[in-house]
């Protein structure tokens, strides 16, 4: 089935993910800021502007949809009708919000939700690998959901901050590069470029249509060799199945 494609969405198929993730503690870092004072604040701003009383319930997944709601009619239609019950500090907690849930469901916040995307990096060398010997221009277009694109990311060590996104750093990490709705946004994508140079073959990435530096290369422009040396390595280590396996509780000893 095509939800469980083991190279585009390998995540669906992968019961230590679903364990790391769906566990007591996979996703206790967005929930703890989700108590917190940053989004209480949010709750009791929105609240005010639409004239509840202040012992109304609301709660953060109501107020998280009507923040959706911004996004997408602004987009879409260029209609800002909801983004008026936020502030800019408001929006600013929303998306470090949402950019959490991300973290820990495709990015940095879990080795297994990131480095199970292997198998399309090792898929990604061997095809750039195979072109250098046929050198006939051709292209693979793949389409998948932005689980993946943020997985692959974050294997490519893209977007990386010197510190996670925990529930007590949203005041230091004003300024994060993991950020979703520049990084991943609709119809995000990453394209891998091959070049056939006079002093050898060379490599780009681009994210979204920008040239980007993948931190293994240092460089805009990667050659073929390092680019090999940086990532197919992944590939060849890449054992889905071990990786996937559950980690199971010790049993008791008598």
């Amino acid at each position: 089935p095509k939800d469980h494609d083991k190279v585009l969405r390998p995540y669906s198929m992968c019961p230590r993910y679903d364990q790391v993730v769906d566990g007591r503690n996979g996703m206790l870092e967005p929930r703890k800021f989700a108590q917190g004072s940053e989004m209480q604040r949010v709750i009791s701003n929105v609240k005010s502007r639409l004239g509840m009383p202040k012992n109304a319930e609301l709660n953060v997944e109501v107020v998280e949809k009507m923040f959706m709601l911004c996004a997408f009619l602004t987009v879409n239609d260029n209609d800002t009708s909801w983004c008026s019950l936020f502030e800019e500090e408001d929006l600013n907690v929303l998306e470090y919000y949402l950019d959490m849930w991300q973290y820990y469901e495709h990015g940095y916040g879990h080795e297994i939700t990131y480095k199970s995307i292997c198998p399309l990096v090792a898929e990604i060398a061997q095809t750039i690998k195979s072109f250098t010997k046929k050198k006939i221009p051709n292209g693979i277009f793949r389409f998948a959901h932005s689980g993946g694109i943020i997985s692959l990311q974050s294997i490519l060590s893209l977007y990386r901050d010197p510190i996670p996104l925990t529930a007590g750093n949203y005041h230091k990490l004003s300024n994060r590069t993991f950020r979703i709705a520049r990084n991943a946004p609709m119809s995000s994508n990453i394209a891998f470029v091959l070049h056939e140079c006079t002093d050898g073959y060379k490599v780009q990435v681009l994210v979204n249509e920008r040239l980007t530096v993948l931190p293994c290369c240092k460089s805009a422009v990667c050659k073929l060799d390092k680019f090999l040396e940086c990532y197919e390595a992944i590939g060849s280590n890449c054992d889905l199945e071990k990786m996937c396996k559950l980690d199971l509780p010790n049993p008791k000893s008598d």
